[in-house]
Parts: structure tokens; C-alpha cells; sequence
């Protein structure tokens, strides 16, 4: 590939444990982002973004360079990424005409048993049980 690897930093660790927890649902409401998480065992995890500008959502089956970059840089599994060299990030700055260019935005990749959720944000979610 010609593009630079995203290199993936783990987020909240601790907040996952050893869990492997399905997507249960998505909320688009107020100009917040909960992404409602659940486990085998009916744990249940809310992961909030306050202030974000862009998400978006693959099956885990079809997000084979974002799995391979994951997996050159850190760990499988539930987890909540920070990216740097985003592909993403840099298609929004593309796309709205760096308006935010000058803005602290980052690169959030949020993976599950099942998906694949990126989501462009001012600040970093907050992880709870709903």
C-alpha cells in the first residue's frame, strides 16, 4: 500500500477488561454519539462522545486494512483506539475544506466483536455503564 500505516493506540483499557462485547446499538441524539455495548454475560458498557463531528460503521468482516493495521500496532479484541495517521481524519479535513484544521480533532476507533466504528472528535468518549 501506498498510504501510511495508522498506528493504534489503546484507550481505557481497563474500562474493557478481558470482555468481548458485541455493539447492541448506536444513538445519534443531541449532538452526542452512545455507542451501547454488551458481552456474553450481559455486561453492559456505554461509550459517549460529546463532542464529534463524523462517525461511521463497518462489519468487523469487511474491514480487513483497518483489522491489519490494528494488529501491526496493538492488541485484538473489545477496545477503544486512539489513531494517528488517520486515513479518516485526513478524508474529513479533505472533505470540509480543513474548516477544523486548526481545531484539536482526533481519530477514535471503537472495536467490537462485530464492528468496526470510527468516530472524528474534539475530545476523547466517556466510558460507563449505562
Amino acid at each position: 500500500r501506498l498510504m501510511a500505516v495508522s498506528r493504534y493506540t489503546v484507550l481505557e483499557a481497563e474500562a474493557f477488561g478481558s470482555g468481548r462485547y458485541a455493539e447492541d446499538r448506536i444513538v445519534d441524539e443531541g449532538g452526542v454519539l452512545d455507542v451501547f455495548l454488551e458481552d456474553e454475560a450481559g455486561n453492559r458498557l456505554r461509550v459517549s462522545f460529546n463532542a464529534y463531528l463524523a462517525f461511521r460503521k463497518m462489519d468487523e468482516g469487511d474491514a480487513f486494512h483497518t483489522l491489519a493495521d490494528i494488529d501491526e500496532t496493538s492488541e485484538t479484541g473489545t477496545r477503544l483506539y486512539s489513531v494517528v495517521q488517520s486515513e479518516y481524519l485526513r478524508w474529513f479535513h479533505f472533505e470540509s475544506e480543513a474548516v477544523h484544521k486548526s481545531q484539536k480533532l482526533a481519530h477514535y476507533c471503537l472495536t467490537t466483536i462485530d464492528s468496526v466504528i470510527d468516530v472524528i472528535s474534539f475530545d476523547p468518549p466517556d466510558v460507563s455503564s449505562p
